[in-house]
Parts: structure tokens; sequence; C-alpha cells
């Protein structure tokens, strides 16, 4: 071997000992091999994906950078698996890189596994120019030779050394962009880590740590904030905040975590530095090493004790609507004003009910200008008040059941406490708060009769320290006010007790004017039903059929007969006796022409005459519906009437035979 290709051979094995960039070492290869070949020129095409792609070139510029896996020389040699020379007559009609004369192809394998090819073309060699046996030679012909034998051999050994080379190479490519991709996820990884520790810090979450001794291992803002505890006071102790009474419950948990358990959103209470108890919702997730082990538990915590808070507020609030809406149900039952306002005051004192001691009811006399005490309920002593509760203890009386009673009970007699609040009467010109709570629609909760501004007369006459008033409107307009204590219990009237009782106000307002107003209707109808009976006329109300609906006593007494013996018979009938309408009859005229009338009749079974007057009774659309008829005994009338034309009679009678007297009389004197 020519020391030439005995260096070339040298460096070719120094390039298994360099580490560089695979592409500037196939550079290197190529070179080398076109030195130990004494060629022109060189490619090393590797496949990818089942074709050949140049990766390498030395002293050729090719434009078939892709060629199929059997395409041209390398497509031969790779199928062959051996190393091949062409000559020029061979090389005619094939593929090639460059114009040849002659060319060597060497596979590249690895583990018989064929990555690639190496092309060298064109043979060097140098003629001398007095050769005869070249003269008739081109000078390409002259300057380029054949590959032989030996060029194979060496082609044979550096096909292993330069598949070596390319194998050290790709490995080492591998692991570099290994290395590389390493570097990029460690960053990422390390981003991440970043990410999530500020994401750990900054979250308002509790987001803790333990091992499987529950010592903590990490402990964020979040924790502090919510358990007190600083990050220094907690790392590798045992977790702090877990109450003694939980303990246990805190064992199972663990148990359920060694299990591979993830436990989330656990309703439950830790405590804090200060000893406050906390509730809170607790997720808790096992920890585990890179095989898989469970090192540890993770806890993320949320401080949930507003929103209970609000949940409990919310419930309650629902209880006290569907009390109030169900209590107001049965007050509503009755439209007795006495009942209701003792139902009411009831309600407002039982312990089921509202649970004050005292409640007086207000109402306002726009008549006088005042508000006017109207009714109490409560006791009048400590005594009474022991007595009272006590017995409500024995009996074990519902509220509903309490209401019943009321609603079926008659009340003679009325207690001191009823007695002295009627006593009170508070103008409305007045500025204390009962009146401007009913003028201004305001709330007062008066804590303290000493420090605040009160109403003296209510302190002088009830002796309260305390007390709270509630203004009932119906219908926007003010009808009273509700004031209530808790003398003998001494019990803070709260905020939510005023609300409850509000809303109960608000319920029962519409329920005490409707009653109101009803008491009154009825005593205006009972007032007219004693001016309807106390009539001595005969006075009868009938429909457009002549059917009778009302009568006064002294129809009755007329007629002789009941009153259901009477109300819905015919009026003629009863009357009259017929079996239809007397023609006469104004009733009768009145129901017909829709005008009032006036006639006598005379009915011999009731021994007398009548002025009947009937006036007809229209609906909203000017249609007679009936008629309001009142009859006058006038038998007396006529009597003295019927004397009296008598009387006149015999007066001209006399007053006649006077004057014939006369004029007979004066012949008679001459």
């Amino acid at each position: 071997m020519k020391e030439k290709e005995r260096q070339a051979l040298f460096e070719l094995l120094k390039l298994l000992e360099i580490y560089e960039d695979i592409d500037i070492l196939l550079e290197r290869l190529i070179y080398y091999v076109c030195e130990l070949m004494n060629a022109q020129g060189g490619i090393i095409r590797l496949i990818k994906n089942g074709y050949l792609h140049i990766t390498a070139t030395y002293n050729i510029s090719s434009d078939k950078t892709i060629l199929k896996s059997d395409e041209g020389i390398c497509g031969e040699v790779l199928k062959e698996g051996k190393v091949k020379t062409f000559n020029k007559a061979q090389l005619e009609g094939k593929q090639l890189d460059i114009p040849a004369y002659s060319a060597i192809c060497i596979p590249l394998k690895i583990k018989e596994e064929n990555i690639g090819t190496i092309a060298v073309y064109n043979k060097m060699q140098k003629y001398f120019s007095d050769d005869t046996a070249t003269k008739n030679l081109t000078v390409s012909e002259k300057n380029f030779g054949e590959f032989d034998e030996e060029d194979v051999a060496i082609g044979e050994l550096f096909s292993a050394i330069a598949s070596l080379i390319i194998l050290k190479s790709l490995k080492f490519n591998e692991l570099r962009e290994r290395e590389i991709h390493t570097m990029k996820v460690m960053a990422q990884i390390e981003e991440l880590k970043s990410y999530l520790e500020s994401l750990i810090q900054s979250s308002a979450d509790a987001i803790i740590a333990t091992d499987m001794d529950n010592i903590v291992t990490a402990w964020n803002k979040g924790a502090e904030n919510i358990f007190g505890y600083t990050n220094e006071e907690v790392i590798e102790k045992p977790l702090p905040i877990i109450p003694d009474f939980l303990r246990e419950m805190e064992k199972i948990y663990f148990e359920r975590i060694k299990n591979d358990e993830i436990l989330k959103d656990i309703e439950t209470i830790m405590v804090t530095k200060e000893g406050k108890l906390v509730e809170v919702s607790l997720t808790m997730s096992p920890i585990k090493s890179s095989n898989g082990e469970i090192i540890g538990v993770s806890r993320i915590i949320r401080d949930i004790t507003e929103k209970k808070r609000l949940e409990r507020d919310l419930i309650r609030r629902n209880e006290e609507l569907t009390k109030i809406l169900f209590i107001s149900s049965a007050v509503r039952s009755t439209l007795d004003l006495n009942k209701l306002l003792r139902m009411i005051l009831t309600v407002i004192t039982m312990g089921e009910g509202l649970g004050f001691n005292r409640a007086v009811l207000f109402l306002v006399d726009e008549e006088n200008n005042v508000l006017k005490g109207v009714m109490a309920v409560g006791p009048s002593s400590y005594e009474e008040a022991w007595q009272i509760w006590s017995s409500m203890a024995r009996e074990k009386k519902t509220l509903f059941e309490v209401l019943d009673e009321l609603n079926k009970r008659e009340f003679e007699q009325d207690s001191f406490l009823e007695r002295l609040c009627r006593n009170i009467s508070i103008p409305l010109s007045d500025n204390t708060p009962i009146v401007r709570a009913v003028k201004e629609g305001k709330i007062f909760n008066i804590k303290d009769v000493h420090k605040e501004e009160a109403d003296p007369v209510i302190i002088q006459q009830l002796g309260s320290f305390a007390y709270a008033v509630i203004p009932l409107f119906s219908k926007d307009k003010a009808i009273g006010a509700v004031w209530v204590d808790n003398l003998y219990t001494r019990k803070p009237i709260t905020e939510q007790d005023i609300h409850f009782l509000k809303g109960f106000a608000d319920q029962v307002a519409g329920a005490i004017e409707n009653a109101w107003i009803f008491d009154k209707i009825e005593k205006a109808e009972k007032e007219l039903e004693m001016l309807f009976n106390s009539i001595t006329d005969l006075i009868y109300y009938t429909d457009e059929n002549y059917t009778i609906k009302k009568v006064n006593h002294s129809f009755l007494n007329a007629i002789g007969l009941k009153e259901n013996e009477v109300v819905g018979k015919k009026c003629f009938k009863l009357i009259h006796r017929t079996n239809s309408p007397l023609q006469e009859c104004p009733h009768r005229k009145a129901i017909e022409t829709g005008r009032p009338q006036v006639g006598e009749l005379e009915e011999n079974y009731l021994e007398g005459v009548y002025l009947i007057s009937s006036s007809p009774i229209f609906d909203k659309n000017n249609n007679v519906i009936g008629t309001i008829n009142v009859a006058k005994n006038i038998t007396e009338l006529r009597n003295l009437k019927e004397k009296i034309i008598s009387m006149e009679k015999m007066a001209a009678l006399g007053e006649m035979a006077a004057k014939v007297a006369h004029e007979i009389r004066n012949p008679l004197l001459a």
C-alpha cells in the first residue's frame, strides 16, 4: 500500500475517535475515501424512508439528490450487498452523478442492514506523453483509469470502517439530540416547577404535603393565611391542624390513601394556631415516588366557613319563611278580628313561634289621630311567666294545636296586660319610635331605653328595659305596629329575630286589615238589619221572576209565617193568593216598565188596604234584576178619608136644605 493510501486509511481510523457533527464527519469520510482510492470525487448516500439521500460529497455537485433504493449503480450494489466496480462500457445508460469513465460503489451496512452507499468516480492515473500505447487516447482517457481488485479489497475494508464511523456518528448524534431534548425537558420541568410553585404559593387554598408519618414537607402561603402557622413553624414537624376529636377519622383517611384512593371534597373541621375551629373542604391524594411507591399525602384545603354560614342562613331563612307562610295560613283561617289579633300575638310569644315574652298590637285610630293599644299577650309577672311556661312544657302542645284552640274559644276576660295596653293611646303627632315606625315605615330595636330614644308612655305603662317595634303596612298604608320585648328572659332581640318578626308582620298585616274591615262591615250590616226589621211598613225584596229574597219582621208578622216559609216563594202567590201577578199591581208594572210605581191594593185576607211602592233594581248593564217593595197599611187612613167625605156630603146637604128652606120661607113670609 502506498504511503498516500496508508495516510488516508490512517485518517479514516482517526475519524473513529472524533466526536463531531455527523455532517462534518461524513464530509471528511468521503474526502479520505477519494484520497484512499485516488479518485476524482465521490458521494455518500444514506437510506431514509426507502430512498437514498445525498448526505456528503467531494468534488461533485450532483442534481440527483434523491434516488430510489433500487435505482442506478447504487441500487445494484445494495441488491447484491457487495463492493462493485464499473468500467466505461458498464456505465453506459446508467444514472450517474457526473460523466464517468470508471466507478466503484461500496455498500454501507450495520448488522447486515443496508444503511446507504458510497459511490467513487474516475480513478486518477498518470501517463507519459511518449507512451506509444496511449497516443490515440483522449486527454480524459489518459488521466482516468479503471478500479481494480486492489481497490475492491480496499473498498471492502473501508466499508466496515465507514459503517462503524457512520454508526458511531449516528449514535453520537442520537445521544446529543437526546441530551438536547433532555436539557429542553429539564428546562421545561424547571419552568413548570417554578410555575407550579408560584401557583401553589399564590393559591388562596391551603396546599399541604406530608410524609406517611404526617410530618409536614410542604406548606404554602394559603395554608399560612388560613391556619396562622408560618412555613418555618410547621416544616419537618407533625401536622398541627387536626383537632383531637378527629384524630381517629384522620387515621381512617390515611388507610384509604395507602390503598391508593383519592378523597375528594370532604367537609370537615380543622383548627387554627389560635385554637379557632374552621370549616373546610378537604381533598387528599397520595404522593408517589418514581417507582410508584406511596411516600406521602397531598392535601388541598379550602376555607368554607363563610359558605357554610351562608348555607345555614339560607336554610334558616327558608325554614322561617315556611313557618311564616304556614302560620300565616292558619292565622288567616278566621275573620273574627278579636280572635285573629289574639292568634297573631300568640304566634309572636310562643316558643315554637317567634318566642318573644310579650307582644302588644297598636292600631291607627284615624278618627282621633292616635295610635291605640288594642290587644296584648304575655305574662304580667315573673311568677305568671313561670307558670305559663311550665304549663306549656307539661302539656307539650304544638303551636298549631294552640291556634286551633284559640280559633274555637270565646274570650270573655281580659288579662292584666291587655287591660293595661288598652289604656295606652299615643298621639300620632309625637316623635317617638313607635310613631315614627308607623309614619316612616322604619323598624326600631331599642336595646337600652336609658341610653336610646324610647317611648315614655310605653316604658311607664309596660316597664320594658328594651323592646322592638315593627310597623304594619297593608297595601302601602300604615295600619298599626307590633311592639315586643323579652322582659322576663332578658334575651337580647337580635337582627335575626327582627327579620323573622318583620316577615311575619308583612304576612298578617293584610289579614288584620281584612278582619278589621269585615268587623266594620259586620257591625254596619247588623245596624242595617236592625233598622230594616224595626220599620213598621212591610218591606220585601224580590228578583225579576217575582221570587221573594228578603223580608222584614213586619212582613212576617202581617203574613203570619216564618222567614223560611216565605223566602223563595212567588210574591203574587203569597201576598195576592193568585197564580199570576195582578194587572194593577205596582210590582208588576215596575218590573215591566223599569220605572218606580205606586198603587193601592186591598187584600181581603190581610183585612186592609195597602199603599205599595215598588222600585226596580238594576245590574251594571242596566237590566232589571229585581225590585224593592214597601207596603204601608192605609186602612185607617182610607176609613178616615171616607168619614171625611161622608161628613162633607152631609154638610153640603144641610147647606142645601137651609138654602131651600130659606127660599121657601121668604115667599111664605110675604
